[in-house]
């Protein structure tokens, strides 16, 4: 079953296992007590947004070979000031602990390990029921997993080690590009596909009624679902 994560409001309206990586193992007369903080700590991520952006170009249906790092309907972004960062709560919380251990302990916890940044217009109504352009949700046109897999031991590592108030924006992957933060909606079909999820966000034409947002949302792997909600005005 899917535990509850935190989804953002970008623009109302409108628009971590027991060893880390290298670091050394955790001690075996603390297992007890790394199993225990896991299980208590809750979702430790603070993620901003530091760019929204909408283009209103159409005919470029996503099966075409249009360049898609050019164009887009939605995109999102962290280029400056945004990122992720992990919570001072978690600090706090892990104060007297040395750096692997704050790892081991993020990497154990199920409200943090699996967890996949999601951008998705959403309804206002209903949290869990996406804007499509089909009735189904489809990954890189209705929704986007952006950033990479969190709570993973590579960037449980890397989060701990951010100097104070620094935010990270992307990360190595193993990839020529590596994984930034950053995500894109596509609905530039047709005129009229664009229009509607303009519509959409400001609960006009064929979705009167049914306001939408677009959000930034934390759930797990491949799935859609979004449990709560947290608003902030950019």
């Amino acid at each position: 079953m899917l535990r509850s994560k935190l989804i953002q409001v970008l623009i109302p309206g409108l628009m971590v296992g027991l060893t880390v990586g290298c670091t050394q193992p955790v001690e075996v007369d603390a297992d007890s007590k790394l199993v225990s903080a896991s299980k208590s700590l809750p979702l430790s991520y603070d993620t901003s947004i530091d760019q929204v952006a909408h283009m209103s170009c159409s005919n470029m249906p996503t099966s075409s070979n249009f360049n898609k790092s050019a164009y887009f309907t939605y995109r999102v972004g962290a280029y400056t000031d945004g990122g992720i960062q992990l919570k001072d709560s978690f600090f706090e919380t892990l104060k007297n602990r040395k750096a692997e251990y704050q790892s081991s302990v993020l990497v154990g916890s199920a409200a943090n390990k699996d967890t996949v940044l999601q951008v998705a217009l959403r309804s206002r109504a209903n949290y869990q029921a996406l804007y499509t352009k089909s009735g189904t949700a489809t990954l890189d046109q209705d929704y986007a997993n952006i950033f990479t897999e969190l709570g993973t031991e590579d960037v449980s590592d890397s989060l701990i080690a951010l100097p104070i108030g620094s935010r990270m924006k992307f990360i190595r992957t193993g990839t020529v590009g590596g994984a930034r933060l950053e995500g894109s909606l596509y609905f530039g079909d047709t005129a009229t596909m664009v229009q509607s999820s303009r519509d959409f966000l400001q609960g006009k034409g064929s979705t009167a009624g049914s306001t939408g947002l677009l959000g930034l949302t934390y759930t797990n792997g491949s799935a859609t679902s979004a449990r709560s909600i947290l608003d902030f005005n950019p």
